[in-house]
């Protein structure tokens, strides 16, 4: 889903159980707690609960399917590697948007 003039969300952590969706605006997190992630008070958050790859497979594949986009970083297991994995699994299929932040004022986006 794109909703022009917002911006637009990012999956910054997936941890055990939960995924959790940032810098999603007053619009998105309507939306976001629409598919079943519970707004967090007074930040920019969104948190679903997940359980089992499967389960996150499917939440990441239809975060994925609303535009929601997968922070990534040069090392480590941020979301766009767990997204990757998923996807050489066979558990998710098709391209994500990737963000890698370079800097704090350079965001770079492509799509993997």
């Amino acid at each position: 889903m794109t909703m022009p003039g917002r911006e637009s969300p990012y999956v910054s952590s997936v941890q055990p159980g939960k995924v959790i969706v940032a810098s999603a605006d007053r619009e998105w997190r309507r939306k976001l707690s629409e598919l079943g992630g519970k707004k967090v008070p007074w930040s920019r958050r969104v948190i679903f609960q997940f359980d089992g790859e499967h389960k996150l497979a499917e939440l990441l594949g239809q975060l994925r399917n609303e535009g929601v986009a997968f922070a990534g970083a040069p090392a480590g297991w941020p979301p766009a590697a767990v997204f990757e994995d998923l996807r050489t699994k066979g558990l998710v299929h098709g391209p994500f948007v990737e963000v890698v932040w370079h800097g704090k004022n350079r965001i770079e986006t492509g799509h993997r």
